[in-house]
C-alpha cells in the first residue's frame, strides 16, 4: 500500500457514522449494565390470575425475578413467570413459564422485550425484578413465539 493510499484510507474511515446498536452487535451485549429495577403486588384474584406485564424500555441482556412472597399456605404464593399472555391457553396447558415458589429468585439469560408474571393459584404474590438493559432500542426486538414460548410446534 502506497503512502497516499493509506491516508486516503485513514481520511475515509475517519468520516464514518458510527453503527448504531443492534440485536446481533456483540458489544451491545458486552456492555449491558444499565440498571432497571421494578417490583409489585400481584392480586392473584384478578383475571388471568392477576397477570402483568413488564415491557422493558430497552433490550435486557439478562433479568432476574423474586418471589419475594413469604405467605404460609403450602404451595401457595407462587409466582410464573412466562414469555406470552395466560389469554393464550397453550401457556398454561403445555406449560410454557417458570414457577418461583416462595423466596425463590430467577435469573433469565435472554433477550426479549416483555415478560408476563402471574399467581399461578390466585394467591397474591410480591415480587421484584432486576435488570442488565443494553442500549439496543426494544422495538428492535421481534416478538418471541414458538414452541416452548406460546406453542406446541
Amino acid at each position: 500500500m502506497t503512502t497516499a493510499t493509506f491516508w486516503q484510507n485513514q481520511q475515509s474511515a475517519s468520516h464514518r457514522q458510527p453503527c448504531s446498536p443492534g440485536l446481533g452487535q456483540v458489544g451491545a451485549y458486552q456492555v449491558a449494565g444499565n440498571p432497571f429495577l421494578t417490583g409489585s403486588i400481584i392480586d392473584g384474584a384478578a383475571a388471568n390470575n392477576g397477570e402483568i406485564s413488564v415491557t422493558f424500555p430497552r433490550v435486557p441482556k439478562a433479568f432476574t425475578i423474586i418471589n419475594r412472597s413469604s405467605g404460609s399456605a403450602a404451595g401457595g404464593n407462587e409466582l410464573i413467570v412466562h414469555l406470552d399472555t395466560r389469554a393464550n391457553p397453550d401457556v398454561v396447558t403445555y406449560r410454557h413459564y417458570i414457577t418461583l415458589g416462595r423466596l425463590d429468585s430467577y435469573g433469565f439469560d435472554i433477550r426479549t422485550k416483555k415478560v408476563y408474571l402471574s399467581s399461578k393459584a390466585g394467591d397474591a404474590c410480591e415480587w421484584e425484578m432486576h435488570a442488565e438493559l443494553t442500549s439496543i432500542k426494544a422495538d428492535e426486538m421481534y416478538s418471541l413465539s414458538g414452541s416452548g414460548i406460546n406453542s406446541t410446534d
